[in-house]
């Protein structure tokens, strides 16, 4: 499949002026940029004065509407050229089998490679919408094929399913051999219990597999349902299979299928969020379960990047069930600043003295029984660590203390200003 690309000459690094988007029949891959000098030889174009600098890659060929830029009347249309252009060697290239998706963050002239992509996925840049203010009409108005949450939700549920019908099939074995079915159940339950008291064990496989960001909702809910089907047969009252079945229901929707639909039911909350900041760049939590996005705020100050609280609330799936996890917090920042130069790292730190090596680290300490908060660490003296909380803001913590608190993991962060202006 071939991908066109439409040039515009555009002066505004906005999607909000795009005409005819009603006219769009196909689901379409979106990448924004603001170009303020596109190659050596203009005059390929036909206008060497053309400033273009927005692109629109469109995933099917079939299509008429063109997107000519407002109030520009001597721009002649650019002609829709079936390739792939490949910006460091200024020149197009033909029968491209894979997109090279390319996006660009606001405050860049230059462009960015991001990863090939095959020719049947589908890929939104919404860091890029957010970016340039498209309208949520807009947005919901594109046919994007995208990753569902209520496909996610409805796969963790068939997933639990899978469990009970694998706890269906134990519980039929003769004898002793039923209680096999407890094998699987019991190794995911103590696999999930270790990480947690050992976080080390997070980046260790296999059991990164398991407990990596989301994935641990899942296989929770496999453990759950597996586990407590398999003695289900053979308890003698109806009234303890009837608990037992309350027992998994509400054990999986707590605690599998709600971090993942949540996360979608708020999002419009979430996207309203406003961000608080203090005269010296602290970013103060806007709910009790937005510590993660919040302290990425304040990081990403230090580094010279502007950030909305609400923003990376969206992009980390952040949810009053689960808060916000680690790893998917690692992945929103990479990949929503990724194209800026910053390069996010979720690592484990074996003492103090590597965190002060480290520099500017999101951190999670222990805040209560099976709840963390979110911290970023300053700096790192002697005698203590400077962090700032969003919840309290700055505060300087005794290595003793600190020592107590800590889960010795944490996401680092850095910027190559290579990447920037």
């Amino acid at each position: 499949m071939k991908y066109e690309i439409l040039n515009m000459s555009i002066n505004y690094p906005t999607l909000a002026h795009f005409r005819h988007l009603s006219h769009f029949r196909h689901s379409i891959i979106i990448t924004c940029f603001q170009i303020h000098s596109f190659m050596q030889n203009k005059a390929n174009f036909g206008n060497d004065k053309m400033n273009i600098n927005t692109f629109i890659t469109m995933r099917y060929a079939n299509f008429n509407a063109w997107l000519g830029p407002k109030n520009k009347p001597n721009s002649k249309p650019i002609k829709p050229i079936q390739t792939q252009f490949n910006p460091k060697q200024t020149q197009f290239k033909a029968n491209w089998s894979e997109a090279q998706i390319l996006s660009l963050s606001k405050d860049q002239t230059q462009f960015i490679e991001r990863p090939k992509m095959k020719s049947h996925d589908n890929y939104l840049d919404l860091g890029a919408l957010i970016r340039y203010n498209v309208p949520a009409k807009i947005i919901n108005s594109m046919e994007i094929i995208a990753l569902n949450p209520w496909f996610e939700t409805a796969g963790v549920i068939l997933v639990a399913l899978f469990g009970v019908f694998l706890g269906r099939v134990f519980s039929g074995f003769r004898k002793s051999w039923w209680s096999l079915g407890y094998f699987l159940p019991f190794t995911l339950v103590l696999i999930m219990v270790l990480t947690r008291y050992n976080n080390e064990l997070h980046f260790v496989r296999p059991f990164s597999w398991i407990v990596a960001g989301r994935m641990k909702f899942i296989f929770l809910s496999f453990a759950v349902t597996m586990g407590l089907t398999v003695p289900l047969s053979r308890l003698p009252r109806k009234i303890e299979k009837v608990l037992v079945c309350l027992l998994m229901v509400g054990v999986v929707i707590w605690y599998s299928v709600l971090p993942f639909l949540v996360p979608a039911l708020i999002k419009d909350h979430l996207s309203n969020i406003q961000t608080r900041l203090s005269s010296n760049g602290l970013c103060f939590q806007s709910t009790d379960y937005t510590c993660g996005p919040a302290a990425a705020v304040t990081a990403l100050g230090k580094l010279g990047l502007s950030a909305e609280e609400g923003e990376i609330a969206v992009l980390s799936h952040t949810s009053p069930v689960a808060g916000t996890l680690p790893a998917c917090l690692s992945s929103a920042l990479q990949n929503r600043y990724g194209p800026a130069g910053l390069r996010c790292k979720y690592r484990h730190f074996d003492s103090i003295e590597q965190l002060k090596n480290a520099g500017l680290t999101l951190i999670m300490v222990s805040d209560s029984f099976l709840l963390d908060h979110c911290l970023v660490v300053l700096e790192v003296s002697d005698e203590a660590v400077t962090v700032a909380d969003p919840m309290a803001g700055l505060m300087s913590i005794p290595h003793e203390q600190f020592r107590k608190i800590w889960r010795y993991s944490g996401i680092v962060m850095e910027r190559d200003r290579s990447q920037s202006i």
